[in-house]
């Protein structure tokens, strides 16, 4: 066990040195930097986690499954373990996303010129950084989070195409499920937003404290929100150069609403109470981490202008409210 955790603790300072170096003369508020960021304490979290893999058990992996372990941030394919759906519901799904799809790119270049109005408007995004100006944070970083979900639209196509293609042997992982629906703020972030980082998180934090340092799990999951705070401290310190301190807040925030539902003399609210509740605790909260986005504009939107085609840019364009919602 000494061995492991002194090879964990190796790789870690090693990544950590590589995601400084390779880091720190990235330009901010752009989307590419963070992506950059994001992407290398993706694959170091990876590292860290297969080092904490006693010997035993590590040479049992093959070698295509370990470097396919790195590999599937790029594609995240995996193997349909369940019973193949018949074709003609893989072809309705198909279209179900295709339509999500369509309605996203419809939507993205609306909500990027209201924001990019309303926010000019009430002055640029630091004066919404201010405290007396909290309430109007809390609405357009709604809206900017709205607009974040719908910039995912391109991992919905994979996820209608893999299955197809394959006739259901495999399964793209989608980028979220049905985010506005979740009931608590645990499931909202183990199940529905960023799965590609909460599945990371889980098999790479959250499985090796449980399992091999034997952490209880509302510890372990403590700590998979540690490190995503960390990595989002670095985020905001390298995309906006600010909102580090708050940003570790946030996720901090996050892992005691989350570790709530896990108590068992926790009250269970009705369904309809549990997912206002939800809404309303991640809707206050997101100043502290998505609020960076919005408190960077206008600068940030114009430095990051939506990806659609043109004739669906040009046709939303005509239907941006002439209004602000604050």
């Amino acid at each position: 066990m000494r061995h492991v955790k002194l090879k964990v603790l190796l790789s870690a300072f090693v990544w950590c040195f590589i995601c400084y170096a390779g880091t720190t003369d990235l330009p901010w508020h752009e989307m590419s930097s963070i992506m950059q960021v994001s992407l290398l304490w993706m694959l170091g979290i990876r590292l860290v986690g297969w080092m904490a893999v006693p010997p035993a058990e590590l040479q049992q992996v093959g070698f295509l499954s370990y470097v396919g372990s790195f590999l599937w941030f790029a594609v995240p394919v995996h193997a349909n373990k369940s019973a193949r759906r018949p074709f003609g519901q893989i072809v309705v799904k198909a279209l179900q996303l295709s339509l999500i799809v369509l309605l996203k790119m419809m939507l993205i270049p609306i909500l990027q010129s209201w924001l990019l109005r309303c926010v000019s408007s009430a002055g640029g995004g630091q004066v919404l950084a201010q405290w007396d100006h909290y309430r109007e944070a809390v609405i357009y970083t709604s809206l900017f989070f709205v607009l974040a979900v719908c910039g995912t639209f391109s991992m919905d196509v994979m996820e209608a195409l893999v299955p197809l293609i394959s006739s259901d042997r495999f399964r793209f992982l989608g980028f979220n499920d049905t985010v506005f629906f979740a009931t608590s703020v645990r499931d909202f972030w183990s199940r529905r937003y960023n799965r590609l980082v909460s599945t990371l998180l889980h098999d790479s934090v959250f499985v090796p404290l449980r399992r091999h340092a034997n952490w209880p799990p509302i510890a372990a999951a403590f700590g998979a929100f540690l490190v995503s705070g960390i990595l989002h401290m670095h985020v905001a310190h390298i995309g906006f150069r600010s909102g580090v301190l708050s940003a570790l807040c946030f996720f901090i925030l996050q892992a005691a609403a989350s570790s709530v539902s896990t108590i068992p003399s926790a009250p269970a609210l009705p369904a309809p109470l549990a997912w206002l509740f939800t809404q309303l605790f991640l809707m206050a909260t997101s100043p502290l981490y998505l609020g960076l986005f919005v408190f960077a504009s206008p600068d940030y939107l114009l430095k990051n202008p939506p990806s659609v085609p043109g004739p669906i840019h040009d046709l939303a364009a005509g239907v941006v409210p002439s209004f602000c919602p604050a």
